[in-house]
């Protein structure tokens, strides 16, 4: 049985065919709903399903009431792209599927420039989303030791803690428009893809991945902006999510697991987001980080 967190509520007797996904305690303060969302009902429904034998694959998400804008709209475009990511699976938010139509609307937004990031200039603003957050070891040596990590796979580099916050008008709490989205580690592959790092301490686990989608998601609506003023070599259209961690979640990638039965394995392979799992060792930090590619899984050679 997979661990799950245990303010999650799964129903799957109230709508028939359908897995209704809560929290189980409301949150009585923003902080305890900041903390709370940081268990994304959507990536959970699906571990949760995939751990299941005929459960249901229309995932109906439900979340607090009076959720701020800035929150809804995070979760609109990652329920979105796990809606395409992820075959046979049919996302629902409070019960419809209007979210699509929202998401789009979004994405129009960024496309027209109404939403915009940081440029160079003003990067560093005295404002609070400018602060910068504590870097993880394993990720302060990747973004030291880039040139060999997985073989040279970033041969221009990784820019470390890059804050993707999309605001209207101007940089200022009040004009947030998503929910704030520091990326441990950002820069063009060899592919000349814009690659997003997930690098956590310890476990990579589904809350991990809801992280590293929401910077790729936006990486994705800001691509023109990124290309002109941070990373000139991302000339590919794809993106590139790579997962670093010392172990997975059994949810997100198990070994022993048919193919197709983890989140990763789940995911399509011809989609505009390619997703690689990586096992790094970081008990010799910072002398060796030796890195394992574990996903995807080669193909073998035919007869």
């Amino acid at each position: 049985m997979k661990s799950l967190p245990r303010n999650l509520r799964f129903d799957v007797a109230t709508v028939p065919g359908t897995l209704r996904v809560s929290y189980a305690r409301p949150p009585e303060t923003p902080r305890q709903e900041a903390e709370m969302l940081e268990e994304p009902l959507d990536v959970w429904g699906v571990a949760w399903a995939q751990g299941r034998e005929g459960a249901p694959r229309v995932v109906d998400v439900r979340p607090p009431r009076g959720l701020s804008r800035a929150q809804w709209r995070t979760l609109v475009l990652r329920m979105e792209v796990l809606d395409d990511l992820l075959a046979g699976f049919e996302f629902r938010l409070d019960g419809t599927r209007t979210f699509l139509r929202d998401a789009a609307e979004i994405r129009e937004d960024l496309r027209r420039g109404l939403i915009f990031t940081y440029d160079q200039g003003n990067i560093h603003r005295g404002t609070p989303t400018g602060a910068p957050v504590d870097a993880v070891p394993a990720a302060a040596w990747i973004a030291d030791h880039w040139k060999t990590f997985l073989g040279g796979a970033f041969p221009h580099g990784l820019r470390s803690r890059f804050p993707v916050h999309g605001y209207k008008t101007r940089i200022d709490e009040k004009q947030r428009v998503f929910a704030k989205s520091w990326i441990p580690l950002v820069g063009a592959d060899r592919d000349a893809r814009l690659a997003v790092l997930q690098v956590p301490t310890g476990e990579l686990t589904p809350a991990h991945l809801a992280a590293g989608l929401d910077g790729a998601i936006l990486c994705r609506g800001f691509l023109p902006h990124l290309r002109r003023n941070w990373f000139p070599e991302a000339t590919a259209d794809g993106l590139s999510l790579v997962l670093a961690a010392e172990t997975f979640h059994p949810a997100l990638l198990d070994p022993a697991a048919e193919a197709g039965a983890s989140l990763v394995g789940a995911m399509r392979r011809d989609a505009w987001l390619g997703v690689t799992c990586v096992r790094i060792d970081p008990a010799g930090l910072p002398k060796d980080l030796p890195a394992q590619v574990v996903f995807p899984v080669p193909e073998a050679p035919a007869a």
